[in-house]
């Protein structure tokens, strides 16, 4: 092994060594000022402990071949920022630990490393191995059967490896979508998505949609999947890992992480540089949107946090608490480092224009959900604008009501005075 290759522990080959190095970090993350401090080596602490529970998950088809994968990192990470193709990393792969065995089959399963690595240092899907043949690439169905419009396979061949990485991970879905466009086709969808400018957090929140329709969450190791929903189910999808997209945050152009390696400036629909780290602030940004900025659902994430139960402790973000339970902005020290900025209403096309579809679909289901019967909006506390509309209309209305009675009262006694008099005036 090279004296900075990373060494790695695995079942299958009963390597000595727990760590991986700053050096591989440093190719993942690209907030260089961050890694080298004591900050950074806490933040990326998940991230290790992570990506050697996925080493340690590889097969036998790939750990007898390749004994040492921690050689590979390095260089497959540069090899991918350089903008080579799953082929070309393949030959690589091939060329480095398979010399003697230049089969189509080897050739395969080279692509297939590079193809899992790719995967985990980008953290756009979960590479599938060995649930397909030699030659097929797959990808874990995150979102376990549910609907999901900008994702349509989970399984593609090999027909797409020599082309650029956007165009073969395009294969699988939209992982990377540009700002502010709608892919559905949907007439009411689209008018909806185009009618949607703002988003409030005091009427979008996980605490609003639980209440009013008992969304559940599920929190996915899989970047490209967060917000994504599926009405039927009610069911939110949500990354779990916001350190990720915090380190992946550039310091300058000639910084970006190997996500960034992703982008695409001629493939329509994709994201670009630019696209990709506004995608990572919009993610964080979004916690605060969905919990941290209302205190009910600061109070339900408590019940609902990732790490809370059977996650062993260094597999814990220590970002994503902070994110969803802290009650002021000023206490987020690392978001204003980054310039995200916390607003009592967030602009779609300012704030949110690569998530504003997502968003757009569950403000739409929001509407649908909300209480429409005054007994509801009277239990229903959490909506502050229905909540003070009730009690105004109800004063007001009792209000009327004395005063349509008072006069009433006093039309009736004019009436019986007015009698009176008369018969008096009619009496010798």
């Amino acid at each position: 092994m090279s004296a900075n290759a990373p060494a790695v522990t695995n079942g299958n080959t009963g390597a000595a060594d727990n760590n991986l190095n700053d050096d591989f970090i440093k190719t993942v993350f690209p907030v260089t000022s961050l890694i080298n401090s004591d900050e950074g080596t806490k933040l990326s602490k998940w991230y290790l402990a992570w990506f050697k529970q996925q080493l340690d998950a590889l097969p036998s088809l790939v750990t007898d071949k390749v004994l040492d994968i921690g050689e590979l990192l390095i260089p497959v990470a540069f090899f991918f920022k350089a903008g080579k193709s799953i082929d070309d990393v393949g030959e690589f792969v091939l060329g480095h630990f398979m010399t003697d065995e230049q089969d189509d089959a080897s050739r395969d399963l080279a692509k297939t490393i590079a193809f899992a690595i790719l995967g985990w240092q980008t953290m756009l899907y979960l590479p599938s191995l060995n649930t397909c043949p030699l030659g097929n690439f797959a990808v874990a169905d995150v979102f376990d059967g549910h609907t999901i419009p900008a994702f349509w396979a989970i399984r593609q061949d090999s027909s797409l490896t020599h082309l650029p990485i956007p165009d073969f991970l395009l294969g699988f879905g939209l992982m990377l979508p540009q700002g502010n466009i709608f892919i559905s086709e949907d007439t009411e969808d689209c008018q909806n998505f185009d009618r949607m400018t703002m988003v409030r957090p005091e009427e979008f929140n996980l605490a609003l949609m639980s209440r009013w329709a008992g969304v559940r969450i599920s929190w996915t190791e899989v970047l490209s999947a967060h917000m994504e929903f599926d009405p039927d189910a009610k069911v939110l999808f949500l990354f779990k890992y916001p350190t990720f997209c915090y380190l992946n945050l550039p310091e300058s152009t000639d910084s970006i992480g190997v996500i960034h390696s992703c982008s695409s400036v001629s493939l329509e629909k994709w994201g670009s540089i630019e696209d990709v780290t506004q995608y990572l602030r919009e993610v964080l940004l979004s916690y605060r949107l969905l919990f941290g900025q209302s205190p009910e659902s600061r109070k339900l994430f408590r019940t609902v946090n990732p790490f809370k139960e059977k996650t062993p402790k260094e597999l814990h973000d220590p970002l994503l608490e902070q994110l969803c339970t802290a009650q002021q902005y000023s206490s987020l020290d690392f978001l204003q480092k980054v310039r995200i900025h916390e607003r009592d209403a967030y602009r779609h096309k300012r704030d949110f224009p690569i998530l504003r579809a997502r968003i757009a679909i569950m403000q739409k289901n929001l509407r649908q959900w909300k209480p429409r019967g005054w007994p509801s909006i009277w239990n229903d506390r959490m909506d502050p604008a229905s909540w003070y509309t009730f009690w105004a209309v109800l004063v007001i209305g009792v209000l009327l009501l004395i005063l349509v009675i008072g006069l009433l009262i006093l039309q009736v006694l004019q009436f019986v005075g007015l009698g009176q008099e008369r018969t008096n005036s009619s009496t010798p």
